[in-house]
């Protein structure tokens, strides 16, 4: 029956030293004893010994990686934007919505009713008849006032004299 046993160097060392040392005790023994001493045969059998070494790790492995390189995206501002400005229409069109009530009327309608005023006036009517027309139209006076005040500033200026006068 074999056995497999793993022994390192220092336990080589060791079996061989008292290898040595049982054989120089069994010489002696042997060298020693008389001729008619009936002393016992001294066998000495070898069994075999099957020495396997495990391997020994000198350098631990160097693992290197491959580094991963993100790049970090540039973030560019969003450029300022400047809202164009205004037309007349559209700051007509905010002071009406801001300064009566023109109810459920849509911004066509509204602008329609500024463009009648401008008009009145471009056909030589003054800002007191295009006031009257436009109360006699279903307005009150205060409505009346803002679309003769927001028409001529907004949509025909050339007529800002008359409404300081009026």
């Amino acid at each position: 029956m074999n056995k497999t046993i793993t022994i390192n160097k220092t336990s080589i060392i060791i079996a061989a030293i008292m290898a040595v040392v049982l054989l120089a005790i069994g010489g002696a023994v042997a060298s020693g004893a008389s001729a008619d001493s009936q002393a016992s045969p001294v066998v000495v059998t070898e069994t075999p010994v099957v020495v396997t070494e495990t391997p020994v790790v000198t350098e631990t492995p160097v693992v290197t990686e491959t580094p991963v390189v993100t790049e970090t995206p540039v973030v560019t501002p969003d450029p300022i934007v400047t809202p164009a400005p205004l037309t007349s229409e559209a700051r007509f069109l905010a002071g009406m919505r801001s300064g009566s009530d023109v109810g459920t009327s849509t911004d066509a309608q509204i602008l329609d009713t500024g463009y009648q005023t401008c008009d009145g006036l471009d056909s030589g009517l003054t800002v007191n008849i295009v006031a009257g027309v436009l109360a006699a139209s279903g307005f009150d006076w205060q409505t009346v006032d803002v679309i003769l005040a927001k028409s001529i500033t907004f949509l025909c200026p050339q007529y800002t004299d008359q409404l300081d006068a009026y």
